[in-house]
């Protein structure tokens, strides 16, 4: 819309008293009455219909539609704030679970140096069956000792395993201890 014509909006161009000159406006005003219906949502323009004039419609929609947008920034930054205590929480649960793991890692090398076997741990974040076949070759393991839960068919069939996919994969023998029941 042309600057000559904005003056239609914000009333700096007054209707004319001038018959001449009025109908030469009216036109113009016509035209910014149609760019603000063709600019605004179909629904809206029924509620615009009394409006004689481009300033009468602006200032409707401007005292209807216009919103102090202060609700708008405080609502992003309560969830801005929500999401930075989320990414803490998670980390804190990370940090927490990989203290558990290491914890449990060198409970097992206790039990293994006790029977004299030497064992190496290490702790790696995925997908475990991946990572457990990936560590085999990075490491050139000799044999891949993994425990089995004990799932039924069924379970594996949803769950998938571990220990099988190890066992197909692996580039090494694998045993498959059994939970005691």
């Amino acid at each position: 819309m042309g600057k000559e014509l904005w003056g239609h909006v914000d009333g700096s161009d007054p209707a004319p008293t001038d018959p001449k000159t009025l109908v030469q406006w009216k036109v113009k005003d016509a035209r910014v009455m149609t760019w603000i219906l063709g600019s605004i949502d179909p629904l809206l323009t029924l509620n615009l219909r009394s409006h004689k004039t481009a300033k009468s419609m602006w200032e409707y929609l401007k005292k209807v539609y216009h919103h102090d947008h202060s609700a708008r920034r405080f609502q992003l930054e309560t969830d801005l704030a929500a999401y930075s205590q989320a990414l803490e929480l998670i980390k804190s649960v990370q940090e927490h679970r990989k203290k558990i793991s290491l914890a449990l890692l060198e409970q097992a090398k206790e039990i293994c140096s006790k029977h004299g076997v030497v064992a190496v741990t290490i702790t790696e974040v995925g997908d475990p069956k991946g990572i457990i076949c990936e560590a085999v070759e990075k490491f050139k393991i000799d044999l891949l000792i993994l425990g089995n839960h004990g799932r039924g068919a069924l379970q594996r069939a949803f769950l998938g395993s571990v220990s099988n996919y190890c066992m197909q994969h692996a580039k090494c023998p694998v045993l498959v201890v059994k939970k005691q029941t």
